[in-house]
């Protein structure tokens, strides 16, 4: 991780007007008028200074969520991090693992059982043992199918070990009864 540290003056009037816009665009929940708005502060900045961190897992964490999977516990990892990181992350603590890794339980003997549906999975990408579901903007429409299609993948592929998701998709997989049940099956 890299952390920065800058730093710009503004004036009262100046900070003043771009408050009362960014209060603005919160309560009209225009989140890309917000974001302009937080880019147009965080413009022409001084940069004070810079420091790089590498985070890394505590001793014996992969050895506990490989023993936790053994018991057929399952496991969630939560993060705010990017999806990508996410992913790095689930690998370094060995919650997925390459293909025909030993001492994983197939996933797809703890979904249930499938619902017949045989359609085209095209809906979710795979990052190796990964369902990735991070779909955006339009791609969010009829969710259900997604979910559907995410669920019917899993039951067929031994070697998917979990899924990968982002808030927005989350948000989208709570929205209704249906929905929470199909992603609820997935995990």
């Amino acid at each position: 991780r890299t952390l920065v540290l800058t730093s710009r003056a503004l004036g009262q009037s100046e900070f003043a007007s771009w408050n009362k816009r960014y209060g603005q665009a919160l309560t009209t929940k225009r989140a890309d008028a917000a974001m302009e708005l937080t880019a147009e502060l965080e413009s022409h900045m001084d940069l004070l200074g810079a420091v790089a961190i590498e985070d890394q897992l505590q001793d014996g964490v992969p050895q506990a969520i490989q023993t936790l999977l053994q018991a057929g516990i399952k496991v969630w990892m939560l993060t705010g991090d990017k999806m990508e990181t996410a992913v790095s992350i689930a690998k370094t603590g060995r919650l997925i693992q390459p293909p025909g890794a030993q001492g994983r339980t197939p996933l797809s003997e703890t979904v249930g059982e499938s619902s017949g549906s045989s359609s085209l999975f095209s809906s979710a990408r795979s990052d190796g043992p990964l369902i990735m579901l991070d779909h955006e903007g339009r791609d969010l429409d009829n969710y259900g199918q997604r979910l559907e299609h995410a669920r019917d993948r899993i039951l067929r592929d031994q070697e998917l070990q979990g899924i990968a998701i982002n808030g927005e998709n989350l948000n989208e997989a709570m929205k209704n009864a249906d929905n929470r049940r199909l992603f609820l099956q997935i995990c």
